[in-house]
């Protein structure tokens, strides 16, 4: 009998069980955001990250939309710490930047929401989103914000997939 291979392929089914969960935890946020059902959107989301199946493009959608959750909910610090991972993950991931601007300006802090306009304007300088957010913050009254934005497949957030081994990039 040879154990070896037996449990290569256990491994690989519990892996692509762990992986299916996740995608499915990714697909219970995004549907519970598109409805506004905010707690859910955070419940799902932080299912999601706490599986080790992710790929880094999936962990940044996970965590764009838990940031986005949280700030709905009123929940502001927690929204920017899942912000900051995101830019931590991928400090090239212009919607991250919007966000978490959003955020700064939510909280009163105009230098770090213009910051993160910037930096969203310098990552991509025209993309629609990018235009309304920093138009919106820059030119009218610090108690409206630009929209947040919301992505679910690595192509949306400026990632390539990555393959086995390898680690995903900014675009």
């Amino acid at each position: 009998m040879k154990i070896a291979p037996a449990l290569t392929t256990v491994a690989a089914l519990l892996f692509a069980t762990a992986a299916q969960a996740a995608t499915s935890f990714l697909d219970q946020s995004a549907t519970a955001m598109a409805t506004s059902h905010w707690q859910q959107a955070v419940q799902a989301s932080q299912k999601a990250l706490a599986s080790s199946a992710l790929t880094p493009a999936e962990t940044l959608i996970a965590l764009n939309n838990l940031c986005i959750a949280q700030a709905k909910r009123g929940l502001y610090q927690d929204a920017l710490a899942a912000c900051s991972k995101g830019i931590a993950l991928n400090p090239g991931h212009f919607a991250a930047y919007i966000n978490r601007g959003n955020l700064f300006a939510i909280m009163g802090d105009s230098r770090g929401a213009l910051a993160d306009f910037a930096k969203a304007s310098a990552l991509n300088p025209t993309h629609p989103t990018v235009k309304k957010a920093v138009a919106i913050n820059f030119f009218l009254s610090p108690s409206q914000t630009g929209p947040f934005v919301a992505f679910n497949t690595p192509g949306a957030i400026g990632m390539k997939q990555a393959g086995a081994g390898q680690t995903a990039t900014a675009e």
